[in-house]
C-alpha cells in the first residue's frame, strides 16, 4: 500500500498546545509530539491533517513515527507543515457517504486512528473540490513520504549519500538555517537531491569597508 492512499487526522484538541502549535508553525514547518499511534507501523512515513482548533482542517504534513516514549504512546515527528484554509469539519462530512469522526486521532483521548482507504479516497475529493489549491502542496508531501519507502542499493546508495552530505555542508557554509528548509527528493536516482530544495533565503554578503577604504585612496 502507497503511504498516500491512506493517512491520519491528527486533531489537537487540548487548548495549551493548541495554542503554542499556533504561534509556532508560522515560524517553522516541523515539530515533534508524544502521542498514541496504535494503528502505525513501526517504520514508514504518512501523509496526514491537522486540526489545531478541534473544528476544522487546517494543516497539511508528512509525519513520522519514532521511538515509543510511554506506554502506548510513541514520539510522531511532523515535517512539511503547511497551512491551508480551514474547512470544517461539518462542511466535509456533509459530502461524505461514510463518517469520518470516528477516526480522528485525537491528542487529549489517544481515540480514533488510521482513514482507511476508502474513506481516505473520498476525504481528498471533498478537500480538493473545497480548497483546489491545496492538491499542489499535497503532492509535494506525497513525494516525500514516498522518498521514504525508496531503498536505494548497490552503488547508488554512496553516491547519493555523499551528494547529499557534500550539499549539506554547503548550505551550512553558506549560512542557511536547515531546521527551516524543505527537502524533497522523489527516491529517483537520476534526480539530483539539489533538485529537491524549494526555496533557499540567501545571506547578505557582509560590506568590506576595509576595501571601500583602499579604493577611495
Amino acid at each position: 500500500m502507497r503511504a498516500s492512499e491512506t493517512g491520519f487526522i491528527f486533531v489537537f484538541d487540548e487548548p495549551k498546545r493548541s495554542e503554542d502549535l499556533q504561534s509556532l508553525l508560522p515560524r517553522v514547518k516541523t515539530f515533534t509530539d508524544t502521542i498514541s499511534v496504535p494503528d502505525w507501523p513501526l517504520k514508514g512515513a504518512y501523509v496526514v491533517f491537522l486540526s489545531l482548533d478541534g473544528a476544522k482542517l487546517t494543516h497539511l504534513a508528512l509525519a513520522r513515527r519514532g521511538n515509543n516514549v510511554a506506554s502506548f504512546k510513541a514520539q510522531v515527528r511532523f515535517t512539511h507543515v503547511i497551512p491551508f484554509r480551514p474547512l470544517a469539519f461539518d462542511e466535509i462530512e456533509t459530502k461524505m457517504q461514510g463518517g469520518l469522526r470516528r477516526y480522528f486521532l485525537r491528542v487529549s483521548t489517544s481515540s480514533g486512528g488510521r482513514v482507511p482507504p476508502s474513506t481516505w479516497s473520498e476525504l481528498l475529493r471533498v478537500l480538493f473540490d473545497a480548497r483546489p489549491e491545496v492538491k499542489a502542496d499535497f503532492e509535494i508531501v506525497e513525494r516525500a513520504a514516498h522518498r521514504d519507502l525508496v531503498r536505494v542499493s548497490g552503488a547508488t546508495g554512496p553516491t547519493l549519500g555523499q551528494e547529499r552530505d557534500a550539499f549539506t555542508l554547503a548550505l551550512r557554509l553558506f549560512g542557511v538555517d536547515l531546521k527551516k528548509q524543505d527537502f524533497i527528493w522523489d527516491g529517483d536516482a537520476s534526480t539530483p537531491i539539489v533538485k529537491g530544495v524549494r526555496q533557499l533565503e540567501k545571506r547578505k554578503a557582509p560590506r568590506d569597508d576595509r576595501s571601500r577604504r583602499s579604493t577611495a585612496a
